[in-house]
């Protein structure tokens, strides 16, 4: 069987990773290359390789630890491997939700500044109840100058 690699210059430029962080993956023996030429030392990654690199990428992203993606990997099981990311891609979820949250209520501070600053002279308490999954209410007590 054929198989085709790609020096690490290219699997660097073709996913944006740095020579640096793949050396280091190789060193801590989560990315190891296919072939290390023993004359030249230069490393050859594979196809196999790349597919590694994705998940590790996509770990990264999820900010899972360097030893529980080595854990992942040493599965050698791509149905574990992928039952194991649906697992992290539910908490990806949540945590999309929790942050769209965060964002809305960050536009309503913004909306209740302006609302606030269109006022005359004003006392007034607002309140806000939030979302069921992540429930809190939020008080606005102001006072503008004349």
């Amino acid at each position: 069987m054929e198989y085709t690699y790609y020096r690490i210059g290219e699997v660097s430029q073709v996913t944006g990773i740095s020579k640096d962080t793949l050396h280091f993956y190789n060193k801590i023996g989560l990315l190891v290359p296919e072939y290390i030429d023993p004359n030249n030392q230069y490393r050859y990654y594979s196809l196999r390789n790349l597919w590694q690199l994705d998940i590790i990428t996509t770990c990264r992203k999820l900010n899972i630890p360097l030893e529980t993606v080595k854990q992942i990997l040493s599965l050698h099981d791509n149905g574990e491997i992928t039952k194991l990311l649906m697992e992290y891609r539910k908490e990806a979820i949540r945590l999309s939700q929790y942050y769209q949250q965060v964002a809305e209520d960050i536009l309503w501070y913004g909306e209740e500044n302006e609302r606030i600053e269109s006022q005359k002279d004003t006392t007034a308490i607002q309140e806000k109840w939030l979302d069921e999954e992540f429930p809190r209410i939020i008080f606005i007590g102001y006072h503008l100058k004349k």
